[in-house]
């Protein structure tokens, strides 16, 4: 049973840890909606695994090094009521450099109170030896449901995902969704969309 969430503090990009009761925790995303046996997956996966305990301090568990760190009880997140309705916009934003290019993606939602979201996507891509070239996904709309740690977004195409959620620490107020690819459960951190500093590919 997943017991709480706390987070790793990396700089704007805090990382998630999915502690479960008993004692173990994982910063796979996945295991937050996924049906599985603990002793069975840490035989299978060894290094998905660390050990924590609650202390006065807060959450302390090891770290990929062997060392003890500690997380302040003010930074944890515990399941959401289900269905927990909210009103914000969200963006998650990435910018990478390959061969000579620079690749600009970024996810924009807009959720709201009556359980209906919005969502769009858009890429760039610029170098030298191509210019620029801009690609946007159109805008999607549909209903969500939240649940414990997960959120189910139904399109109104009929696609329905169902991925970890929580929000972050309240420093940040943002937010983390994961997403499927195929080679497993990505992380999305989702900043809090400000329209002076963000585009957003509705415009």
């Amino acid at each position: 049973m997943l017991e709480t969430v706390t987070f790793e503090d990396f700089g704007d990009d805090p990382v998630p840890l999915l502690c479960f009761t008993g004692g173990f925790a994982t910063f796979r995303i996945e295991y937050a909606i996924k049906s599985f046996d603990l002793s069975v997956e840490m035989r299978r996966n060894p290094d998905h695994w660390r050990q924590w305990v609650r202390t006065p301090e807060g959450i302390e568990y090891t770290n990929e090094d062997g060392q003890k760190l500690v997380q302040h009880s003010n930074v944890e997140r515990r399941a959401l009521p289900d269905g927990t309705r909210f009103s914000g916009k969200y963006l998650d934003y990435s910018e990478t450099a390959a061969a000579g290019l620079a690749i600009l993606n970024w996810t924009f939602f807009d959720f709201r109170s009556d359980g209906t979201f919005s969502t769009c996507s858009a890429s760039q891509v610029a170098g030298a030896s191509i210019g620029v070239s801009n690609d946007e996904e159109p805008r999607r709309d549909g209903h969500y449901e939240i649940a414990d740690y997960g959120i189910t977004l139904s399109y109104s195409d009929n696609k329905v995902e169902s991925n970890p959620f929580f929000f972050s620490t309240q420093a940040t107020k943002g937010l983390w969704m994961g997403a499927k690819t195929e080679s497993g459960m990505r992380s999305r951190y989702f900043y809090v969309y400000d329209e002076s500093k963000h585009r957003n590919c509705f415009d």
